[in-house]
């Protein structure tokens, strides 16, 4: 408890975490008492969570962020670039990506969820420059859906039913993350650059 106490000063940047501490550990007393909580995470009031984390998942697997990270190099080949170019830029988008979900760890709590969700939902549906747009894309999704797709669910249900709403929004985006995999290439065949104007809606 009183290590617990030290890593709560700390990530609060103030020694008085009395309260917050108190309420921590009672939370974590009614997670232990907590019987069938997948029972629990049913009942009508939980619902609203459990809606907000599905949706997440399901509009984080829509923004097309996975047919990208997979299919990037296809892509890329179709715009005539040569293989090793290809490969390139994967590396490129991929760096763009980590430095971009940096940039989310540090400035969500100062902007806000809400901001970044919608600010990067207007700059990924720009889809004109290819190369430029990928990086564009990847870095809007690296400091909003990527990490707040798994932030928001984990903040969303009470301490006591945290644990299983989290295995439902692993669940829901392991889910959508295999059914757009499979999807994508058909997808791309049958709508050619349109499927850029369905992922951007």
């Amino acid at each position: 408890l009183e290590e617990g106490k030290v890593v709560l000063r700390r990530i609060r940047g103030t020694n008085n975490v009395e309260p917050k501490f108190e309420e921590i550990l009672q939370a974590s007393l009614a997670t232990q008492r907590v019987k069938h909580p997948f029972r629990n995470l049913l009942r009508r009031r939980n619902h609203p969570q459990l809606i907000i984390v599905i949706l997440m998942q399901i509009f984080q697997q829509f923004t097309d962020i996975n047919a990208i990270v997979f299919y990037s190099p296809i892509l890329f080949n179709t715009l005539g670039f040569k293989s090793n170019a290809s490969l390139y830029s994967v590396v490129i988008t991929s760096a763009v990506n980590v430095l971009s979900t940096v940039v989310s760890i540090y400035s969500v709590d100062k902007v806000g969820r809400r901001a970044l969700l919608l600010e990067a939902g207007v700059q990924m549906g720009w889809v004109v420059l290819v190369v430029v747009m990928v990086c564009t894309f990847m870095s809007s999704f690296a400091w909003s859906w990527g990490p707040l797709g798994w932030l928001i669910p984990s903040e969303t249900f009470p301490l006591e039913m945290r644990s299983m709403g989290q295995s439902v929004t692993v669940y829901v985006n392991l889910l959508f993350t295999f059914a757009i995999a499979h999807a994508f290439l058909s997808m791309l065949c049958h709508l050619k650059y349109d499927i850029y104007i369905f992922f951007s809606s």
